[in-house]
């Protein structure tokens, strides 16, 4: 999905693509299974928004801004270092609780 947004709009960074599929399906889950069937069972799948909370709280690492994310290599690893972290809970679920302690 990343490589069909970055073909449209080529001046999007891989990370910006997937901040964009990301935030989406964050704010859909948001809406609940009322207005979008099944977007709960499949939230399980949902890969994380990594901003600068997320980071800060979570990696405790100078790593790049999810903007300047360029491979998918480099963004996977936050998607698989924050589920060994979380092994047993659904990602944005975990991700939903640490940014609404703000």
């Amino acid at each position: 999905m990343c490589s069909e947004l970055i073909s449209e709009w080529n001046e999007l960074t891989f990370g910006q693509a997937q901040k964009w599929i990301n935030m989406s399906l964050k704010y859909w889950l948001l809406f609940g299974e009322s207005k979008i069937p099944k977007i709960e069972i499949n939230s399980k799948f949902f890969h994380i928004p990594i901003d600068s909370i997320i980071q800060e709280r979570f990696f405790n690492k100078n790593l790049p801004a999810w903007s300047k994310i360029k491979t998918y290599e480099e963004y996977f690893w936050y998607q698989q270092d924050f589920r060994k972290r979380n092994i047993g809970k659904i990602p944005i679920l975990e991700e939903f609780r640490e940014f609404n302690k703000i």
